[in-house]
């Protein structure tokens, strides 16, 4: 696993700086190695693919797994694929990657979570012409997919669509997805739905309604999800009555009842800003929210919040701006967020406090889509407290991209 670049710590400051947390620092332990390298060639009529998101899920004691896209934008068309490492970085010895979703339809907003004992599972969204599905699969480390295939939350593909999922799992079983769910493809208004399953892909909840129907342009895109150890979690999504744009969650049961009433997380300033929502929860409920506040010149702001929401337990404000974030907690409640500043992939570790451990680091620029937006990135935290990034960049001098990652830790005493 070659590095293709030069590696350079840059200090950059916070608008929250505790004393003394310069002793600690964020360091690589593994050069930048590629999980997936280009399409080697064009397919379907000689349009030419590319890699367009990655995430990435910890598997406790049995590695990570890594997803991403690919996506020919000019068809409309692409394919998800997901990969097991081993907890030092090497890919799989079994037949894989492998492929989720295959050609013929449109794949994105992939995501993965973990069930525990080697366990992971998938949740995509795709085009199933004329309409919208969202599908989910099962996988075991070293072993065939649980599932054959992947599976529709509805029998049919629409109408209605479901569309923009989101999962989480309590580590044991237990997972939940979130989505919209419209009458016609992207048009509003659109609900924000949940529904809870358990480790062997059986619906534990009926269909939740998180919210009423929406008419937010951002319609289509859904919100972040956690679950804690008990099967309780936490959905967040828009209000788009608030001039502010106002970040709102509420709190269920594995059995889909409410737990208490909705409550505020904190303002976007706009609504664009709704793609550069995050969240992680810890086994006890405990959740971080980050997010971009255009109000605030871009800056990523982050909080803590108890497990019913109704207190927020301690905030931060990075002094730089960013992009699609993604964030990790560990069993320590330190926080790992990874996000596009610029073009630059940025890491920050934070304590429980959410003071940061050590200057925030940087990796090679990332892969633009054609409107010049970041593509999606993944972090996760091991079991021995190692970092894994993944991200989508150019390695070389290649003229397209590769799925990378690379291995982190943090030394010193914040």
């Amino acid at each position: 696993m070659p590095a293709y670049h030069s590696f350079v710590p840059l200090a950059l400051s916070f608008a929250l700086l505790a004393p003394g947390s310069q002793a600690a620092q964020i360091e690589p332990i593994s050069s930048t190695f590629e999980v997936a390298s280009p399409v080697s060639a064009p397919r379907w009529g000689g349009f030419t693919y590319e890699h367009v998101e990655a995430t990435v899920t910890s598997l406790g004691p049995q590695g990570f797994a890594v997803g991403w896209v690919t996506f020919a934008t000019r068809l409309e068309t692409g394919f998800t694929t997901v990969e097991w490492l081993h907890p030092d970085g090497r890919g799989s010895d079994a037949d894989t990657p492998t492929t989720l979703i295959d050609e013929g339809g449109g794949a994105e907003d992939l995501s993965l979570a973990c069930l525990g004992e080697g366990r992971f599972v998938s949740v995509a969204g795709i085009t199933a012409f004329p309409d919208l599905a969202v599908v989910y699969r099962r996988f075991a480390v070293g072993e065939a997919p649980l599932d054959p295939e992947s599976i529709p939350l509805m029998d049919n593909y629409g109408p209605p669509s479901d569309y923009a999922p989101r999962i989480a799992s309590n580590g044991n079983g237990l997972f939940v997805l979130a989505w919209r769910r419209s009458a016609d493809p992207y048009v509003l208004p659109a609900q924000q739905r949940a529904r809870v399953f358990d480790a062997g892909g059986h619906p534990v909840s009926p269909e939740i309604f998180v919210t009423e129907l929406l008419e937010s342009r951002l319609g289509h895109t859904a919100g972040p999800v956690g679950m804690d150890s008990d099967g309780n979690f936490v959905v967040l999504w828009m209000d788009p009555g608030s001039p502010l744009h106002s970040i709102l969650g509420r709190r269920f049961d594995r059995t889909g009842n409410p737990l208490g009433k909705r409550f505020r997380i904190g303002n976007l300033g706009a609504e664009e800003e709704w793609f550069n929502v995050a969240m992680a929860m810890a086994p006890s409920g405990e959740f971080v929210v980050v997010w971009r506040d255009s109000a605030r010149a871009g800056r990523m702001r982050l909080s803590r919040f108890s497990a019913d929401g109704r207190h927020k337990l301690a905030t931060a404000e990075l002094a730089y701006d960013g992009y699609d974030a993604a964030i990790a907690l560990d069993s320590a409640g330190r926080v790992a967020l990874f996000w596009i500043n610029g073009s630059l992939p940025a890491l920050a570790v934070l304590d429980s406090g959410l003071r940061p451990l050590g200057p925030v680091v940087f990796g090679t620029p990332t892969r633009m889509d054609e409107t010049r937006t970041p593509t999606r990135v993944g972090v996760a935290f091991g079991d021995d407290g190692r970092i894994l990034t993944a991200w989508i960049g150019r390695r070389g001098n290649r003229s397209r991209a590769s799925v990378l990652g690379r291995f982190w830790r943090v030394v010193g005493k914040g």
